[in-house]
């Protein structure tokens, strides 16, 4: 059954999208998978039915979110929640990663990335909340209620994990999500206090789904003058039950910029001390 699943999806994606699929190859490199994203979009091509040809011929999923992120952010989290359906193991690392090159669309990619994964991996859903809120903390309110609003049963879960990560607005993401889900603010609290073992794992998920994000996400950024990317900040992790301290946040390194001298002359070296 499995197989003729397979079989079927691959179907699909080359009668929906036969250029695409003749033209993406597997272990493409992000430079090389933006532009043809882009010249698909020129030919017509939707952003999901490029990423399901990409997908058929083993384009990392990952690196193919942040990719259409960063070539159409207003289509990313459609393509995403795509992406994810077909990769649901992936679903925290694929919505962070398009959260972490378009924050803008962080919210959104949340939810639709849950909603997309709710039948076949629930369980997803807190460690999904927890990486997009490591990507953009500062919507860590309005993820955890889209969130939770897509997966109502997952509710506790969600607002502990993400409150874990943005401890500095838990009494607010606590508040919005009792309102998404029609819950009494006491629910959600009690839902949250009995669900810490779940959400302990969900950010530890969340954090490894981040990482493995950011490294397709500052590939997928547009390269400097000196031709290396900028560097997105690294979020906090906030303490675990039993442990000493929160890891603090790393900040952004600033993109590399070409020295005056040129990469040939030593006019720009830091001098060494004698």
């Amino acid at each position: 059954m499995k197989t003729k699943l397979s079989a079927m999806f691959l179907a699909t994606a080359l009668s929906a999208s036969p250029l695409a699929y003749a033209a993406f190859t597997a272990g493409m490199t992000e430079t090389a998978i933006q532009a043809e994203i882009t010249a698909q979009l020129a030919q017509g091509q939707t952003p999901s039915q490029i990423a399901q040809a990409a997908l058929a011929v083993g384009v990392a999923p990952v690196a193919l979110a942040a990719s259409i992120a960063a070539v159409s952010p207003q289509s990313a989290p459609a393509a995403a929640a795509a992406i994810a359906a077909a990769a649901p193991q992936s679903a925290a690392a694929i919505a962070s990663a398009v959260a972490q090159v378009a924050p803008q669309m962080a919210v959104q990619v949340a939810a639709q990335v849950t909603q997309a994964v709710s039948q076949s991996a629930p369980q997803a859903a807190a460690s999904i909340a927890a990486a997009v809120t490591q990507a953009v903390p500062a919507s860590a309110t309005q993820i955890a209620a889209a969130v939770s609003q897509a997966a109502p049963t997952q509710a506790g879960v969600i607002t502990a994990a993400v409150n874990q990560v943005a401890p500095q607005s838990a009494n607010a993401t606590t508040q919005a999500v009792a309102a998404a889900t029609n819950q009494t603010v006491g629910a959600v609290q009690s839902a949250a206090a009995t669900s810490t073992a779940q959400a302990n794992q969900a950010v530890q998920q969340a954090t490894q789904g981040t990482q493995q994000a950011s490294v397709a996400a500052i590939a997928s950024l547009p390269a400097t003058a000196a031709g290396t990317p900028a560097t997105p900040a690294t979020p906090a992790t906030p303490a675990l039950p039993g442990t000493q301290a929160a890891i603090p946040a790393t900040p952004a390194s600033p993109a590399a910029t070409p020295s005056a001298g040129g990469s040939g002359g030593g006019g720009g070296g830091v001098a060494s001390p004698s």
